[in-house]
């Protein structure tokens, strides 16, 4: 199966196909069990790619002189029952932040889900017990979290010199 996105034609044509499919290559092999969407523009050049599955993302593509000048890469991630860290037994962390408050989570003591005793700080990460709890408590919990990711394009001579990532 082949993904290339573009006709490959001669000059800037053919660096801009791939360019592209490299990032498309990138982002199937990443996202491979995804429902992939592509939205081009009227010149026919891709400005986005979205997927959607366990792991829902988009790329939007920014030209200049009509040269891709950005792809800006934002994603989510479903985590399950992911061990949270504590220091007290009362606030626990995760590694991963912020949580997505509008997809909501679940929260699991000793592996049975609990819907009370804690408020959760979606910002952070993190889960705040009303009582502290035993340190032999296993405290995890299930959430959706987003990451967001710019590559700079930096063009030379008609070519690609350089691609910073912020």
């Amino acid at each position: 199966m082949s993904y290339y996105i573009q006709t490959l034609k001669a000059g800037k044509d053919r660096l801009r196909a791939s360019f592209y499919n490299g990032v498309i290559k990138t982002l199937l092999g990443i996202f491979s069990s995804q429902t992939i969407t592509y939205t081009r523009d009227s010149e026919g050049r891709i400005t986005e790619v979205s997927g959607s599955g366990d792991i829902d993302f988009t790329a939007t593509v920014t030209y200049t002189d009509d040269k891709p000048t950005s792809v800006d890469l934002t994603y989510k991630i479903h985590v399950f029952k992911e061990n949270l860290d504590t220091t007290d037994n009362t606030v626990y962390t995760s590694i991963r932040s912020p949580w997505l408050s509008s997809e909501g989570s679940t929260i699991y003591k000793n592996g049975t889900e609990i819907t009370s005793g804690f408020t959760v700080d979606y910002t952070n990460g993190k889960v705040t017990f009303d009582s502290a709890n035993s340190s032999s408590d296993v405290i995890e919990a299930s959430f959706v979290y987003e990451e967001s990711v710019t590559y700079t394009i930096t063009w030379s001579n008609g070519k690609i010199s350089q691609i910073s990532v912020s």
